[in-house]
């Protein structure tokens, strides 16, 4: 019985600490509005906002908020279009597709 307590402990510890060494770190200067994706070339392995300013050109007034890897949007993360659309996406290195939860969202 005496055995049991710290193997008890230890699994309520782990339990415990696991969301935390999930979550991303934020990413250096975000948020962030930007004109070109190249203003965030640095930013890897974290989670971020970037929003386009008027010098962003048709994308002006779009927003993303999501996970970044190498500069690019990877992962997980949220876009919303100037018009009103919000998007759950899933990125690979920058390729977009919808997160199953948006796909029969009305575009």
């Amino acid at each position: 019985m005496k055995n049991i307590i710290p193997v008890l402990l230890t699994f309520v510890f782990l339990i415990a600490s696991a969301g935390e060494s999930i979550a991303l770190p934020k990413c250096e200067g975000s948020p962030r509005t930007i004109s070109d994706y190249k203003e965030v070339n640095s930013w890897s392995n974290c989670e971020g906002t970037v929003a386009f300013g008027s010098g962003g050109g048709k994308r002006a007034g779009n927003k993303y908020a999501g996970e970044w890897k190498n500069g690019k949007q990877h992962g997980q993360g949220t876009f919303w279009r100037s018009y009103g659309l919000v998007q759950k996406v899933i990125s690979n290195h920058g390729v977009w597709t919808l997160s199953p939860l948006d796909r029969n969202y009305p575009r």
